[in-house]
């Protein structure tokens, strides 16, 4: 049995260095800690969890801690093709346009995430290879932890929080089934239900095609599923949404879907 910083203090040390030398970006930023991650494109800052390296007395299992530190690797390859791939000026630019058409940009944004996250992950491991089997870790383990096909479900609360709605279970659903993480019977059927009504507009999505592409197919399905979402189905009068990155921010890495992007 060996205490967490023991081994994975490294690679939190070593995170600046690492993602400065990928992202071939002398101006990038990392902060460590919490529980989630995003890249902050206005301040170009990305933001690494430390999971279980915050409770400096857990004790786990050697297996268990090449989970973690697998997992990390993989959280940080999705969060630095985000920096090097996702575009800025393509994401303000739907941003402006989703604005004026009045439709709710959080929302739009967080839906962006089941086409950017998939792109991300594609063409990261096309320039380094090595990395995918840790993509691959970080979204097992943020499935097993967030309890498999639980959020695919609206009554789903992550962490003692709200409710995910109808509409947080459908963004769950659409990467954890093209994931092949889940099945459709173990999809709540409401959710089922729009997630069949806007198949094809899943279906044209090309994973290496890039942020531009998965905006447009983003406006495309949220046109679909405006009339498709139960009223209640919104949050409150001033309150953020769950899911809802904030402003600059891209999202979490693998498929837990419980931060932003």
């Amino acid at each position: 049995m060996s205490q967490i910083p023991n081994r994975l203090a490294a690679l939190e040390n070593s995170a600046l260095k690492v993602a400065r030398s990928l992202v071939n970006r002398s101006t990038l930023h990392v902060v460590t800690g919490g529980l989630s991650a995003c890249w902050n494109y206005e301040t170009d800052t990305l933001f690494l969890p430390n999971w279980d390296m915050s409770n400096p007395d857990a004790d786990l299992s050697d297996a268990e801690l090449d989970e973690l530190r697998d997992a990390f690797r993989g959280v940080m390859a999705h969060e630095m093709s985000h920096a090097k791939n996702t575009c800025p000026d393509v994401v303000r630019e739907f941003h402006a346009r989703w604005k004026g058409e009045g439709y709710p940009v959080g929302r739009l944004h967080a839906l962006w995430h089941i086409f950017e996250d998939p792109y991300v992950e594609t063409i990261w491991p096309t320039e380094f290879p090595g990395s995918a089997k840790y993509i691959e870790a970080c979204t097992r383990y943020s499935i097993r932890t967030s309890g498999g096909a639980a959020p695919c479900w609206p009554a789903y609360a992550p962490k003692g929080g709200r409710p995910i709605g109808v509409f947080g279970a459908f963004l769950q659903t659409c990467l954890r089934l093209r994931g092949g993480h889940v099945q459709r019977h173990e999809v709540s059927p409401e959710v089922m239900v729009l997630v069949d009504a806007v198949q094809p507009i899943l279906d044209a999505f090309d994973p290496m095609a890039g942020t531009r592409h998965n905006g447009e197919l983003t406006t495309k399905v949220w046109e679909a599923l405006t009339n498709l979402l139960p009223e209640d189905d919104q949050p409150e009068e001033g309150e953020p949404e769950e899911g809802e990155s904030k402003e600059g921010e891209s999202g979490e890495g693998g498929e837990s879907g419980e931060g932003g992007e």
